[in-house]
């Protein structure tokens, strides 16, 4: 199987004997709320995911504003890993992540916190939404022309 490295806008342009499988990149960057994250790929060797023993797929470090995905997940785990430590920034910046968390938050107030965040995250980042797409579908050659021929649906 080829893989072929793509940003979103560029799906529209591929044809289907160009390629078998369609990857986006990784973001390098990610705006959550105030703050813009760096996002590194980055191999157990190098950071703290060690220390988990191989139990995440990926960390967020808010003093120094980095989301870390392991380099060895496949291309819907990175995506969802990447997805997942957003939610996890969204909620630290509501004041979910502080030790001294009021215990009147509700599960009704983290899903608001959580939807209104990944709102303003994707408004942002628009490239981040096709990314997702992407990587979570891992479009293949067969999904193309599905793609296409829904893109313009409401």
């Amino acid at each position: 199987m080829t893989k072929k490295n793509t940003t979103a806008p560029e799906i529209e342009s591929l044809e289907e004997d160009e390629v078998d499988f369609v990857r986006a990149e990784l973001p390098k960057m990610v705006k959550i709320g105030y703050q813009y994250y760096e996002v590194k790929k980055v191999s157990d060797g190098e950071h703290f995911l060690k220390n988990m023993d191989g139990e995440v797929f990926g960390m967020t470090d808010y003093k120094r504003a980095t989301i870390y995905i392991d380099d060895q997940v496949n291309e819907v785990d990175e995506a969802n890993t990447l997805l997942h430590e957003i939610l996890h920034a969204v909620h630290f910046n509501h004041g979910y992540g502080c030790k001294n968390a009021q215990p009147e938050w509700t599960d009704e107030n983290f899903v608001t916190s959580g939807a209104n965040g990944l709102c303003q995250v994707f408004q942002d980042n628009p490239e981040l939404v096709g990314y997702l797409m992407i990587n979570l579908h891992a479009i293949d050659a067969n999904s193309l022309k599905l793609y296409s021929d829904n893109k313009s649906v409401q």
